[in-house]
């Protein structure tokens, strides 16, 4: 998985339409991070969406194993934080941080048919 912040303008002729821009103004150094997410080999998973928080102080990415990884943003890269490992019994098909002033809260939801909230404070599950 790559992650690029950049505040450098894009070449947009050849692009999609921009996504309209969060409203919490996030100043981050550009860099580009790359961080691991099949270290198993035998079993490989793949990344189906990373988000930012709504204050930039986080990034959590749904993968296919059912698992989610979350990330500190420093303003020099991306920091492991930890996984929630086993949050769901099937791909992790979708996150989303909810509240624009709580960026500790996170949900998700899985083929399993489970949607299920996180406390990234504590980094386990605070409902379902």
């Amino acid at each position: 998985m790559h992650i690029r912040f950049d505040d450098e303008e894009e070449d947009v002729s050849m692009a999609a339409p921009a996504a309209p821009a969060p409203s919490t103004s996030c100043q981050m150094a550009s860099c580009s991070s790359a961080a691991r997410v099949d270290f198993e080999f035998s079993d490989p998973c793949y990344v189906f969406r990373a988000i930012r928080s709504p204050d930039c102080s986080h990034v959590a990415a749904s993968l296919s194993n059912g698992n989610i990884k979350t990330y500190s943003c420093s303003t020099a890269a991306l920091v492991a934080v930890g996984d929630l490992a086993g949050a769901h019994g099937a791909p992790t098909s979708d996150i989303a941080f909810p509240l624009a002033d709580s960026a500790h809260a996170l949900y998700s939801c899985s083929r399993d048919g489970m949607i299920k909230g996180w406390d990234l404070r504590a980094m386990q599950q605070a409902e379902q």
